[in-house]
């Protein structure tokens, strides 16, 4: 900024793109890499830490679009974007015939995200590319998630 300044116009930048690259600016710098699309697809319904929100005014049901990239599953709900890096994500599992949900480690709260896909070869292509994505150790194996069974209170019959 205080060479912008100068009073020796000599000492000044040459032109407004010199100034403009000196600043930061990066878009003189060149065209950014596009980042690699593995997958993409819309699903009809997420649920969790992010949910799908319903508006009675809409007259279109609104749709959730995935996007699996090398590092990170990035969703898109109406005008907020979510990323979730690969790496915070585990316990990779399959509910029911069409839904699909993982672990979020790191986070406070709702620790859990779900996705309802259009069919169940749509959701198994997902849930296969998922995993061979993932870390190992940070995948479990299950179909169905197991209830805790509610342990009887001392002293009440």
């Amino acid at each position: 900024v205080l060479r912008s300044l100068e009073k020796d116009p000599n000492r000044r930048f040459s032109s407004c793109s010199e100034l403009a690259v000196a600043l930061g600016c990066q878009f003189l710098s060149g065209p950014a890499r596009l980042p690699e699309i593995l997958l993409e697809t819309e699903v009809k319904k997420m649920g969790g830490r992010w949910k799908t929100y319903l508006y009675p005014f809409s007259f279109r049901r609104p749709r959730t679009h995935l996007a699996l990239a090398p590092d990170a599953l990035w969703g898109m709900h109406r005008t907020e974007l979510m990323r979730w890096p690969l790496a915070a994500l585990s316990d990779l599992r399959s509910a029911g015939f069409r839904k699909l949900s993982f672990r979020i480690r790191g986070v406070k709260g709702k620790d859990r995200q779900w996705f309802k896909f259009k069919n169940r070869k749509e959701r198994r292509n997902w849930q296969e590319s998922l995993e061979s994505r993932l870390p190992a150790g940070q995948h479990v194996e299950q179909t169905h998630s197991p209830r805790p069974r509610r342990q009887a209170r001392p002293g009440l019959a």
